[in-house]
């Protein structure tokens, strides 16, 4: 882990994943299932994201949301993207 890692939860529906890689993940929590922004520029670090929202909910991850197409915002995707094709 690159920083102070942190979870905070912004509120009842939405939290950040702080210091896990360079830039931050957020997981919206919806009543069916769960939408990922941005998944951080390593398999590895998205990997230790994917465990910590894990450890939040079990709802099945049903999206995917990039800001913008930078490594540090994308290259995480594999970990997620299976996690999105098992529910599709």
């Amino acid at each position: 882990m690159l920083f102070n890692v942190d979870l905070p939860q912004v509120n009842s529906r939405i939290y950040v994943a702080i210091g896990f890689a360079l830039a931050n993940s957020i997981m919206l929590v919806g009543d069916d299932g769960v939408v990922i922004v941005d998944v951080t520029e390593s398999l590895e670090s998205a990997a230790e994201i994917y465990e910590a929202f894990r450890n939040i909910t079990t709802k099945p991850i049903t999206d995917i949301i990039y800001t913008h197409n930078h490594a540090d915002h994308v290259n995480g995707a594999q970990v997620f993207y299976i996690a999105v094709q098992s529910y599709n």
